[in-house]
């Protein structure tokens, strides 16, 4: 029966005039797909571009509110045990450079850098614990290099008095 039926569409003309239509159609619905995809993209853009201003614009806002309103405690930890971290003591610091471990590392350095009011850290005791800790793993040699003798000499003065 397959085949009788095969040679009858093979004998019967076939009117294709339909088809054209159906293209076009298909033509139609593809370009109005991509026209709607644009303005999606137009659309979520524009969403994007209104919130990011939203975001640029407030952000500082809130930081001044927040800032306004947090307590004037501490950001950073601030540790009760003075200088010596839970993590033992710190060697002080020698000539040369100190290795230092994890947990002088963790006794000695703050948890994030912080700069406020134009200072690193709340407080100076964090400021000098890790000077200590820098001091101890870089060493004095390098440490006195980084600025000139006479500068040395004049806080060495202030500290311990002229009687040198």
């Amino acid at each position: 029966m397959h085949s009788a039926q095969s040679s009858r569409w093979a004998e019967e003309p076939v009117d294709l005039s339909h088809v054209s239509d159906v293209e076009r159609r298909l033509l139609d619905i593809h370009f109005e797909v991509r026209m709607s995809e644009l303005r999606i993209r137009e659309v979520i853009a524009e969403r994007d571009r209104f919130w990011r201003k939203v975001v640029v614009d407030g952000v500082p806002i809130l930081c001044n509110l927040l800032a306004q309103l947090a307590p004037a405690a501490p950001r950073s930890r601030v540790r009760e045990e003075g200088m010596n971290g839970p993590g033992g003591t710190l060697p002080d610091p020698g000539l040369a450079p100190q290795p230092v471990d994890v947990d002088q590392y963790r006794a000695y350095a703050p948890e994030k850098f912080e700069l406020l009011n134009g200072y690193l850290f709340y407080g100076s005791e964090d400021r000098l614990k890790l000077l200590r800790l820098l001091f101890v793993n870089v060493g004095l040699r390098e440490v006195v290099r980084l600025l000139p003798e006479d500068r040395w000499r004049e806080a060495l003065d202030a500290v311990y008095g002229g009687g040198r």
